[in-house]
């Protein structure tokens, strides 16, 4: 899925949010279990699904209609406890951002010339190497989830 998500650039947005609607139930499931409410019988699930962190990194990088976004959000994220776990994922992000090292001058690395000989940064569109989307991204994404949430209410 995470592949896909990288490599395919036509995948409409209700197809990614029902693929996030199966994320989000397996990673509720999984919280439920370890925390030892689930008084159900352990019933097998597979287990190369991606952690909600990394598949929402995918959604929060794809290019998407923001349209047709809040669209496929409204008709598949419906429960307020789906999307609390996605607003809980991009507040760790926020948080993680926060406490990174604000840089005044790009590395040297990630500095070239132009055609006219003025340097000029190289623009970086990955996040870090452990999954943490780029913050432009990240924080237009919330809008979304506390707006359902609102009307959810």
């Amino acid at each position: 899925m995470e592949v896909v998500l990288a490599n395919v650039l036509d995948i409409p947005e209700a197809d990614i949010m029902a693929i996030l609607q199966c994320v989000i139930a397996r990673h509720r499931q999984s919280l439920a279990a370890i925390s030892g409410e689930t008084g159900a019988m352990q019933i097998d699930t597979p287990t190369d699904m991606p952690s909600l962190p990394a598949f929402l990194s995918c959604c929060v990088c794809y290019p998407t209609s923001p349209a047709a976004l809040r669209l496929a959000i409204r008709k598949h994220l419906q429960d307020a406890d789906d999307v609390i776990c996605i607003l809980d994922v991009l507040e760790s992000w926020i948080a993680t951002w926060g406490t990174k090292e604000v840089r005044l001058l790009p590395p040297k690395k990630s500095i070239s010339k132009n055609e006219h000989g003025v340097l000029v940064s190289k623009p970086s569109e990955k996040g870090d190497k452990g999954g943490l989307p780029p913050l432009i991204k990240v924080l237009p994404s919330i809008i979304s989830p506390i707006f359902i949430i609102l009307t959810l209410l």
